[in-house]
């Protein structure tokens, strides 16, 4: 097996120097985070355009779906549709369109 080391960086308020640092300095071949998919998708290009991996445990957008990114963006968490649709597939209602949820709501 492969021996793995883990760094920790604090990212905020501001991922970018912790992105540098990351890949600038310590040449890590990938970065584990950011969890917003904001800010996955802001430090996005410096990842890909550095040939750095990127994995978020949490980034739901669909937008990260669409990034042209060499195959090194990466999530764990499904994106926001497949979510959804999931969670209404299971739910013991049927999904109702009131205030644009897709999900019922029980008060």
């Amino acid at each position: 097996g492969e021996r793995v080391n883990v760094l920790v960086c604090d990212s905020q308020p501001d991922p970018g120097p912790a992105m540098d640092h990351l890949i600038d300095v310590v040449g890590v071949p990938a970065i584990i985070g950011p969890a917003l998919s904001s800010v996955t998708l802001d430090v996005a290009d410096r990842a890909i355009g550095s040939g750095t991996m990127l994995l978020s445990p949490s980034a739901t957008s669909p937008s990260v779906t669409d990034l042209d990114d060499n195959g090194l963006v990466w999530r764990t968490a499904a994106p926001d549709h497949v979510a959804g649709r999931n969670a209404r597939r299971r739910s013991p209602r049927p999904a109702t369109q009131t205030t644009g949820h897709s999900l019922p709501f029980a008060p």
